[in-house]
C-alpha cells in the first residue's frame, strides 16, 4: 500500500528574493489574505516564509508552519519572532553556513519557548550561483542537539 502525503499550500506570501523589480509589485498581490482564503476553501495546510519579524505574528495566525528563509537563518530578531507564534518553525540552512550553525539556529527558536522546529538542508555555494546540496551535511551534527535532547 502506498501512503500519500497530503497536500500542502506552500508559499512565500511575499516573494521579495531572487525577483527582478517589476515582478515585485505582482508578487505582493499574493497576501496572508489570499493563504487565509486557500486554507479555508481546500482545507489545507500553510507554509510560508517570513523576511521580518514584524510580520511573524500576521502570518502564524494563517500559517501552520513557518518557514526562514536560507538567507536568514542567523537572525535572532527573526527567529524568536517566529517562534512566539508557537507554530512549527521550519528553518531553511544558509548555503554559506556550516551544519553546526543549524544548532544555533534551532536553540535560539527553544530559547523562545517553542519546541517545535526542524532545520532544512538547502546545500553549499560553490562559485558564482551555483548550489551543490550535500544530503547527508545535517547528518554530521548531533541531531540530538537539533531537537534539544539532552545528552546522556
Amino acid at each position: 500500500m502506498v501512503s500519500r502525503a497530503p497536500p500542502i499550500a506552500a508559499t512565500d506570501f511575499e516573494a521579495q528574493t531572487g525577483k527582478p523589480p517589476c515582478t515585485l509589485l505582482k508578487a505582493r498581490l499574493l497576501d496572508i489574505d489570499i493563504l487565509e482564503k486557500v486554507k479555508a476553501i481546500y482545507d489545507l495546510p500553510v507554509v510560508t516564509d517570513v523576511h521580518e519579524s514584524h510580520q511573524c505574528e500576521a502570518v502564524g495566525r494563517v500559517a501552520d508552519i513557518i518557514q526562514i528563509l536560507a538567507f536568514l537563518c542567523r537572525q535572532t530578531d527573526l527567529l524568536v519572532a517566529a517562534a512566539k507564534t508557537g507554530k512549527i518553525i521550519n528553518i531553511k540552512k544558509g548555503q554559506f553556513c556550516a551544519s553546526s550553525v543549524m544548532v544555533n539556529s534551532a536553540e535560539k527558536i527553544r530559547f523562545a519557548g517553542n519546541q517545535n522546529v526542524m532545520v532544512c538542508e538547502r546545500g553549499t555555494m560553490f562559485g558564482y550561483s551555483k548550489a551543490s546540496l550535500a544530503p547527508f551535511d545535517l547528518l554530521v551534527v548531533d541531531s540530538n542537539k537539533i531537537r534539544g535532547n539532552k545528552q546522556s
